[in-house]
C-alpha cells in the first residue's frame, strides 16, 4: 500500500483521509448537507476499490484521473488523492 501523506492539504494539520472519504466530504460541504445525508458513496462506486486504485497509482510511475458522477456532481480524483467537486448543469 501507498505511503500517504501525514496531512490532508484540505484540512491542513489533520491526519491523513481515504479518496473515498474526502469525495463524501466535498460533496457535502458543496451541497450543503450533513455528510450523512447524502446516499452511500457504494451506490455509485466502490470505495475500497477507489481508495485501492488511488493508493496503487500513488506508488507507481503512470498517472491516473479518475472522474465519475455523484450527487449530481462531477468527481475528478487523481493519484496525487487530490479530489476535486464540480456541480454538473445539464
Amino acid at each position: 500500500m501507498a505511503h500517504r501523506n501525514e496531512t490532508d492539504p484540505f484540512e491542513a494539520g489533520h491526519p491523513a483521509e481515504s479518496v473515498s472519504t474526502k469525495v463524501v466530504k466535498r460533496v457535502a460541504t458543496a451541497s450543503d448537507r450533513e455528510a450523512s445525508q447524502l446516499p452511500p458513496l457504494y451506490a455509485t462506486i466502490d470505495p475500497g476499490a477507489l481508495d485501492a486504485l488511488i493508493d496503487s497509482a500513488a506508488a507507481g510511475p503512470s498517472s491516473l484521473v479518475l472522474r465519475f458522477e455523484y450527487e449530481g456532481y462531477l468527481i475528478t480524483v487523481d493519484d496525487s488523492e487530490s479530489v476535486s467537486v464540480e456541480r454538473r448543469t445539464e
